[in-house]
């Protein structure tokens, strides 16, 4: 962009999604894309960062949107990101996971989800989602594939993490599932998402005291979590 503060209120509202840990970040980095296409309202990356942020305004965890309202406005949001560039990897996932998410529609998500990884290969969140969308379309080896190239393009995030995890899971791979999730739990044991997924995997292997265990402490910490927010 033109303007150096139209990027710097992009690169803070990345932040804000990235390192999101409730409501109010999802809302500030809303804020922030929002102040950014203010000032350049041809700024395609601001524009799939709104897209991004309307995808998780519909979670028990980031925020009350109905999801109808949100997907809607994720949708446009990435339609306008692409308006301005069409070579944009960032807008493409983002339009992809509206159309697996919400829509449903398996085709339209792959082709936007295949097009954004040839434009930008390491791009890891266009391989994570296209990785779920393998898992639903019943390619369980393409999806761990998938899975395992979105984590070592993101080591760091637990997400990705999990996402393998869930990858060998619905391979009906338990014994790789269950060593994937212990991994996990070790690194990152305050993972929220980690431990409903942990949960599920030992229901899967029929401890069922154990998954009661985990489930409750993902209960606890949710109900913490709107309480302090």
């Amino acid at each position: 962009p033109e303007s150096a503060e139209a990027h710097r209120l992009y690169m803070q509202g990345r932040y804000y999604l990235r390192n999101r840990a409730n409501a109010e970040d999802v809302k500030k980095a809303i804020d922030s894309f929002s102040e950014a296409i203010k000032l350049e309202p041809t700024y395609a990356q601001a524009h799939a960062g709104l897209a991004d942020s309307y995808l998780v305004s519909n979670k028990p965890l980031y925020g009350n949107m109905e999801t109808k309202e949100a997907m809607t406005k994720a949708e446009a949001a990435a339609k306008e990101a692409l308006a301005n560039d069409d070579t944009l990897a960032e807008a493409h996932t983002s339009l992809g996971i509206v159309y697996l998410s919400y829509r449903w529609d398996w085709q339209a998500a792959e082709s936007e989800l295949k097009h954004a990884i040839e434009l930008k290969s390491d791009y890891a969140p266009a391989h994570y989602w296209y990785a779920n969308l393998l898992v639903i379309t019943g390619r369980k080896p393409e999806s761990i594939v998938e899975s395992e190239l979105a984590r070592d393009l993101d080591p760091f995030s637990p997400l990705s993490a999990v996402n393998v995890c869930r990858a060998y899971y619905y391979a009906r791979k338990y014994d790789q599932a269950s060593a994937c999730y212990e991994k996990v739990g070790q690194e990152q044991p305050n993972y929220t998402p980690g431990l409903y997924a942990r949960g599920l995997m030992q229901v899967q292997k029929g401890m069922y005291q154990d998954a009661i265990g985990i489930l409750d402490r993902k209960s606890t910490r949710l109900n913490s979590s709107h309480i302090t927010n």
